[in-house]
């Protein structure tokens, strides 16, 4: 079988290795210079933007597989009328909660070589209860760090409050606003910006785990002096071995179910 990779994230060099070890081969491409693509299994970025992925879509031949990110309705659509079999890799429970906990390692990595003070007691807001916000909250938490969590209303707030995290919904006034680093990991453009930034006169640094790009209010952040950046796809950048292995299973997982 013919695996296109898509993407140059380092845990993919090592996934193709453990699939030509099985006999299969892995061919790294670029949709970016491509006219049309053959069938076979096609394994893009899980990050990989909207235009680029209806790019691949449109370009792969009918029958394909595509293993990746969501799915917007344009691509739905493609997959449709093309005959291109399209499977979130999120949708595998086991490797979303695996590849979570790689990236709050990932996340807890930054924040030690980013900031200049002790984490134990340190005050940290995670926005999001999702999979990665939790397991971020959760590994914070067991460092020592005071963590506090603003989620909406509904099952993530309520698992928050379960857990005995300090819990506030956006657009409601928590009790302070000590923080020294917030992780966000809300996909929704300004979402780190004023209402939750006002009054924190202690905070260091701003870490956007979420996709998107906009996530943050850069230019706010600037002003007040607080250092700010985006952290996509941190399984491949800290823990590439251990990600790639997680890829595998998922892949093989998959296909295993195409299959029957």
């Amino acid at each position: 079988m013919d695996f296109y990779i898509i993407t140059s994230d380092p845990r993919y060099a090592v996934l193709s290795d453990l699939l030509e070890r099985d006999g299969e081969r892995a061919i790294f491409c670029d949709v970016s210079d491509a006219a049309d693509l053959p069938k076979g299994v096609f394994l893009p970025s899980p990050g990989m933007g909207r235009e680029e992925q209806e790019k691949l879509l449109s370009l792969a031949a009918p029958g394909s597989v595509v293993l990746g990110g969501r799915l917007g309705a344009k691509g739905s659509e493609l997959c449709a009328i093309r005959g291109i079999t399209y499977r979130e890799l999120e949708s595998d429970l086991s490797y979303a909660e695996k590849n979570a906990r790689l990236t709050a390692e990932g996340c807890l990595s930054i924040i030690l070589e980013s900031t200049p003070f002790c984490l134990f007691s340190c005050p940290v807001l995670v926005t999001g209860f999702g999979k990665v916000g939790g397991e971020c909250a959760r590994l914070l938490r067991r460092c020592g760090a005071s963590v506090s969590v603003c989620v909406r209303a509904g099952k993530s707030f309520d698992a928050a409050a379960d857990q005995n995290f300090p819990v506030f919904c956006p657009g409601e006034e928590p009790e302070c606003r000590p923080w020294r680093v917030i992780v966000n990991t809300v996909e929704k453009e300004g979402f780190v910006g004023a209402g939750l930034l006002d009054g924190c006169r202690k905070l260091y640094l701003v870490l956007d785990l979420a996709s998107g790009k906009n996530n943050l209010d850069l230019p706010l952040l600037e002003r007040l002096g607080v250092r700010a950046g985006r952290a996509p796809a941190l399984p491949g950048k800290t823990a590439p071995e251990s990600a790639a292995g997680y890829l595998y299973q998922a892949v093989k997982s998959f296909l295993r179910r195409e299959k029957t």
